[in-house]
């Protein structure tokens, strides 16, 4: 250090710190002014030890030199610009649904290159698989600094529910299942509505009409999947007509009738082998039933 200014760099990113002389003599005393830092130990001496501060710029340092009198006997300044060290920040998205757009950002405005030689302060790409991105800051003289961000993926679920027809008798219960591979979380709504958290749900059809079954499942990074199957209900219908009866007074199987289940309303009628209709009732008639006459004659005596 001399009596001209003279410019140095020094980097704020781990602990800095520097000597500053000037030529020694006896017969004179220093008084340092340090700009932008401290001195370490003694400051009256014509070397010192500086800790420089963490906050960049241009500052300016002096020593002022005295003869034994007190009286001024020259100054040295140097200009010591303190290089601020940019540490490499990214951020975004660990854990990704598989085939997903990712994108991350860096905070750095510039000085920063990204894998691939990308400078731009964010990058996206499609994360088929775990892909690690580096980020650099780059500090020239003050030394570079480096992040690793690794996103993984994870398996987007397929919803899958086990076998049922799509319409149903009135008041049938069935237990639907999760037959595809391990999910996080499964859950069940019929028609909007809630009603089981696990692999299966029982349901209940007691009402006649539609009922949508909705199956969702969610993987680690929030992957969905949803799953709908319409199943419609219909009232329960059966009936059963027999094949003989025996209208010959001795009271067992007098009269042609038929059962079932689910009949609101009918209407039956009795033709011969010639298309002539011989009888009629329905379900308003008193007789529900034919006695197997025609037109109170009995068919068995022709």
């Amino acid at each position: 250090m001399n009596g001209q200014q003279v410019l140095d760099t020094i980097c704020t990113n781990a602990n800095s710190s520097s000597h500053l002389a000037v030529t020694y003599n006896s017969n004179l005393n220093y008084q340092w002014i340090i700009n932008g830092g401290q001195v370490i130990g003694k400051s009256d001496t014509n070397d010192v030890s500086i800790q420089w501060g963490s906050v960049p710029g241009l500052y300016l340092s002096s020593v002022v030199v005295k003869d034994l009198n007190g009286c001024f006997s020259d100054t040295s300044s140097v200009y010591m610009y303190l290089r601020g060290s940019s540490k490499a920040l990214a951020k975004g998205p660990t854990l990704v649904c598989k085939g997903s757009v990712v994108t991350l950002e860096t905070p750095l405005t510039g000085g920063f290159e990204w894998t691939g030689g990308k400078k731009q302060s964010s990058i996206s790409f499609i994360a088929y698989s775990d892909t690690t991105i580096m980020l650099v800051a780059l500090n020239g003289i003050c030394g570079n600094d480096t992040a690793f961000v690794t996103v993984q993926t994870v398996d987007i679920p397929e919803g899958s529910i086990s076998k049922i027809e799509d319409t149903l008798q009135l008041n049938e219960i069935r237990r639907l299942y999760y037959t595809g591979d391990p999910a996080d979380f499964i859950e069940w709504y019929v028609n909007g509505t809630p009603i089981s958290q696990s692999i299966s749900a029982l349901i209940n059809f007691d009402r006649v009409g539609q009922y949508e079954i909705v199956q969702v499942l969610r993987n680690g990074a929030n992957c969905y999947d949803t799953l709908k199957k319409t199943v419609h209900v219909v009232s329960e219908f059966t009936i059963f007509i027999p094949n003989t009866f025996t209208p010959n007074g001795d009271g067992i199987n007098e009269l042609f009738t038929f059962d079932g289940v689910g009949i609101k309303s009918f209407r039956a009628q009795i033709y011969n082998r010639w298309g002539e209709m011989v009888y009629q009732w329905n379900d308003q008639s008193p007789v529900h039933g034919w006695d197997g006459t025609n037109n109170g004659v009995p068919r068995w005596s022709n």
